[in-house]
């Protein structure tokens, strides 16, 4: 299990933008606003990296 931080996804729009955009590449994710995190399979992380950064957000791990 990967945990990446989102710290500037601050509302529940910029939660749904994320998970649209994980939905659409096909990546399942369990997302918690409060935390600011994602949390996926490891093997997905590179990937869900790279479409959260798409959709405008600044992912680490």
């Amino acid at each position: 299990m990967t945990i990446i931080k989102v710290e500037d996804m601050h509302c529940e729009h910029c939660k749904m933008n994320i998970e649209k955009a994980l939905k659409r590449k096909g990546i399942s994710a369990d997302i918690n606003l409060e935390k600011h995190t994602v949390s996926l399979e490891d093997e997905k992380a590179n990937e869900a990296m790279e479409v959260i950064k798409e959709a405008g957000y600044t992912p680490t791990i």
